[in-house]
């Protein structure tokens, strides 16, 4: 399941996945799930037929998708891998980055109480906004993989574990 805001929605990172488990000869062993299906900047992957479906919502929040969204989701489009990249919004409506921290732990336990054994990918970071406070861009690294702060630390600590999925597969890879 791709899970996102715009990023998910309209940019490419979903075709060039796609093509990804082409290449590793894995495209017929996966199926993207989500209530979306679309294509709207016309990305176009070198794999022919490649699955469109996801969870991508322009404009939505962390928060509200945690809280209001993805339990209902993961029940009609139930998900073993579930790559997100999600925040971006949360941080240009002042979310604080305990609040989008707490939006991921929640997703975190939505997902696991759906399927134990979901692989989560969370997705780089693709900001760097200058006119935010460090804290902020320094969550937005941490998205990245690289931890500085402390609780996004600790949630990465709390939640890896034996299911983890492929590090690299995802956004610039």
């Amino acid at each position: 399941m791709p899970l996102g805001d715009s990023i998910t929605e309209i940019t490419c990172w979903r075709a060039l996945v796609w093509d990804q488990l082409a290449a590793a000869g894995l495209a017929d062993k996966v199926q993207y799930v989500g209530s979306q299906n679309s294509n709207p900047q016309n990305c176009k992957p070198t794999t022919a037929n490649w699955d469109q479906h996801h969870e991508g919502h322009s404009g939505w929040l962390a928060i509200n998708i945690a809280n209001n969204y993805l339990t209902n989701w993961l029940k009609s489009t139930p998900a073993d891998i579930v790559m997100f990249m999600l925040g971006t919004n949360d941080v240009f409506q002042g979310k604080s980055v305990n609040d989008i921290i707490a939006s991921y732990t929640k997703m975190v336990g939505i997902m696991r109480a759906a399927n134990p054994k979901t692989k989560i990918i969370v997705g780089h970071s693709i900001l760097n906004v200058p006119s935010q406070p460090p804290s902020v861009n320094i969550f937005l690294t941490e998205a990245a993989g690289r931890p500085r702060h402390p609780p996004l630390h600790g949630l990465q600590q709390q939640h890896r574990g034996a299911q983890r999925a492929h590090p690299r597969l995802g956004q610039g890879s």
